[in-house]
């Protein structure tokens, strides 16, 4: 779809390995939570994002494009995850044996 969101990410908690935590602040306010733990030859993410929209007109658009804002997140995220699928694997391609 054809905007912007803007926020700022603030570290909030971090365990190496196993837990990423930030802040957001800006279009979004809230918590984003990454939990990793192992998964066979992978890592296994589970995420959880929990924001209140703070944008005005996003805020007063909602109950009305909804439909549209979720059609939107489902195609945009498969988008998301496979680059960073790519990213992930060109960093392990590159690492030194």
């Amino acid at each position: 779809m054809p905007y912007e969101l803007n926020f700022i990410i603030e570290a909030a908690e971090l365990i190496p390995g196993r837990l990423v935590v930030v802040k957001t602040f800006g279009d979004f306010d809230g918590l984003w939570r990454a939990e990793l733990s192992p998964s066979g030859a992978g890592t296994h993410v589970d995420l959880v994002w929990q924001v209140t929209v703070e944008r005005p007109i996003l805020k007063l658009l909602a109950p009305i494009l909804r439909p549209a804002f979720a059609w939107n997140h489902r195609w945009t995220t498969p988008r998301g995850e496979a680059g960073l699928r790519r990213y992930l694997a060109a960093q392990r391609a590159t690492k030194p044996a």
